[in-house]
């Protein structure tokens, strides 16, 4: 009787051990942190939804970013650098600021397009915006002192993440001379050497923020193992999973915000990393938008087009030649004018009048005439005779009314691989036989 106690004992006992054994080992007990990464916004609050990647930009990235946070406690959204255009637009420069504020990065680091408006701009509305930057090896020319903090800790599913972030030196390789007078990009081997050795004891995971390129990454990844993940930009490369030099994973999303990078990451009861996946989400036309965003945009379009000076764009017509409306040319060409009208050059505006387009200067300079020059066109109701692709912006015309043949080094100003990725010349010029 006692000894039948005993084994009942003994596998209550068992059982109640084992159950133990598999809560620790169960799913419960592994903690999940999901990231979400960005880099080279390139300043595009929307895209324009042209055929190569008829994608949307900011307003739907806000948009998914809300809704992932919504139905995930642990999440990071990190951005390795160049919120801003590619040129000097403080306007534009100032709503992406804003946008990104909106969509609230918990770590961020600064690109080469940062600085592109100058120092006062950067000071003030780049630093001063509030936006949590990091950056190791930034510096104010003048004093030596960096221009931010160097690295972050956040603590967050139980985990304390360690983000750093850093600019390479060649990022500003074709900048001019005078624009990079006022800081210094020093060379980050030492101090990335420093920082690692004193968070690697204090953190359990360690991010780089890298504003350096695809395969500068891959080399910060063989000499500094002790980096977890590196989040990449300056190279605008898409990967579509995460890369991996040894025990450091790399991630990027391409350009322009047409994908928003989200890394998810397993941790054991050690908090080590025990499993990991990767993938871009492609921010399709169908996917909510932020309405937030959207009176971003919203008030670009009324800025820019409450000053009717036109912006020059690489669509531009060379001033040497002419512009004038398809109406001027039907005076002596009867027949290529009706002929033209059947073409899609013709109906070039009205296509991005179904887009909801007709504000955005990318779209405008190609499906317009003469836009960018005083003499084109500049609002519908102020230039309504040069809306679409009319004569003078294929045909060359100089001031002796001397019309060049169509060339094909014209044709890809508009038709490039962006915007018509099928396009080839032979093909296309049947289209438009007048």
């Amino acid at each position: 009787m006692k000894t039948g106690f005993i084994k009942l004992c003994l596998v209550g006992f068992g059982v109640i051990l084992s159950g133990f054994f598999l809560f620790i080992l169960s799913d419960d007990s592994k903690t999940r942190l999901v990231i979400l990464h960005t880099n080279s916004t390139n300043g595009i609050l929307e895209n324009c939804g042209c055929p190569h990647e008829p994608l949307g930009a900011l307003e739907k990235r806000s948009a998914k970013i809300k809704e992932i946070r919504s139905s995930w406690s642990d999440v990071l959204v990190l951005d390795s650098g160049d919120i801003l255009p590619a040129i000097e637009d403080t306007m534009k420069a100032r709503l992406a600021l804003k946008a990104m504020e909106i969509i609230g990065y918990d770590a961020m680091t600064i690109g080469d397009q940062e600085f592109i408006n100058g120092p006062a701009f950067f000071k003030h509305e780049v630093l001063g915006s509030g936006l949590p930057f990091v950056s190791a090896n930034l510096f104010w020319r003048d004093s030596h002192k960096p221009v931010t903090k160097s690295h972050l800790i956040k603590k967050i599913a139980g985990l304390k993440i360690a983000i750093i972030g850093i600019i390479a030196p060649n990022a500003v390789f074709f900048f001019p001379e005078e624009k990079g007078e006022w800081f210094q990009i020093r060379d980050y081997d030492n101090i990335l050497e420093g920082l690692l050795k004193d968070l690697r004891k204090k953190a359990d995971f360690i991010v780089l923020l890298s504003h350096s390129g695809y395969d500068e990454d891959r080399k910060i990844a063989r000499k500094f193992p002790d980096i977890d993940l590196i989040v990449g930009g300056h190279s605008q490369t898409k990967l579509e999973r995460p890369g991996k030099v040894g025990n450091t994973l790399i991630v990027q999303a391409g350009g322009n915000c047409r994908y928003l990078g989200r890394l998810d990451l397993t941790f054991n009861r050690k908090k080590k990393l025990s499993h990991y996946r990767g993938k871009l989400i492609p921010l399709t036309l169908d996917m909510p938008n932020d309405p937030r965003i959207i009176e971003l945009i919203r008030e670009y379009e009324k800025h820019f087009f409450g000053d009717v000076r036109p912006i020059p764009h690489i669509g531009t017509i060379p001033l040497k030649f002419g512009v004038a409306r398809a109406e001027d040319c039907r005076e002596c060409h009867e027949l290529q004018y009706d002929r033209w009208q059947n073409t899609p050059h013709a109906r070039a505006f009205e296509i991005i009048q179904e887009r909801g387009k007709v504000y955005n200067p990318e779209c405008l300079s190609c499906h317009t005439t003469g836009y960018g020059r005083e003499d084109g066109f500049k609002r519908i109701d102020l230039t309504p005779g040069m809306v679409g692709v009319s004569c003078t912006e294929c045909h060359y015309v100089d001031k002796d009314h001397h019309a060049e043949a169509v060339k094909e080094a014209t044709c890809v100003r508009c038709h490039n691989q962006k915007n018509s990725p099928d396009f080839g010349y032979p093909e296309y010029l049947k289209k438009i036989v007048h």
